[in-house]
């Protein structure tokens, strides 16, 4: 089996995980009722992305030979992601009883609303900045050689010869 769990990288998978919970917060085909809010084994939507994360980073430093004291600081980059990005839920279901709530008044307020979507974007913009120091941080964990071996598995799994 190829090791393609390692294509989002111990690096890149802590940037997909932020990415990832912001591509399921409305869940997705299967999803466990229209917003995916599944949870427990094989959960799918927003609860499946630890599990999934957890996988993918457990398999990445497998594939790269990494020692305990990489495994714990890959970890650590993985939890400190994963809670920055288990925000997006909540914001988002803040934002979404919001819209709900003008939607049953006579007027909406349009400069309300835009500005909940300002506060999204910069909610997202605090998760991707977490997930870019995490590969940052991921990338002086491991040696150039794992870092190589981490490019390769990338390249093999994106279909570059």
């Amino acid at each position: 089996m190829k090791i393609a769990t390692f294509s989002m990288g111990a690096a890149g998978l802590v940037l997909a995980a932020g990415l990832g919970v912001v591509s399921v917060v409305h869940g997705g085909p299967g999803g466990a009722g229209p917003h995916g809010h599944g949870g427990g084994a094989g959960a799918e939507g927003p609860m499946a992305i630890p599990h999934m994360v957890e996988w993918l980073v457990d398999n990445a430093l497998d594939g790269v030979n990494a020692t305990e004291a990489q495994r714990t600081k890959v970890q650590a980059v993985k939890d400190r992601v994963l809670a920055q990005a288990a925000t997006l839920h909540e914001a988002h279901d803040q934002t979404h009883a919001e819209f709900a709530r003008q939607w049953q008044m006579d007027k909406m307020d349009a400069a309300q609303l835009h500005a909940l979507v300002d506060a999204r974007i910069e909610d997202l913009r605090r998760v991707l900045h977490t997930a870019v120091d995490g590969v940052v941080d991921v990338h002086d964990t491991l040696t150039p050689a794992q870092r190589q071996t981490l490019m390769e598995k990338v390249k093999v799994a994106h279909g570059a010869k």
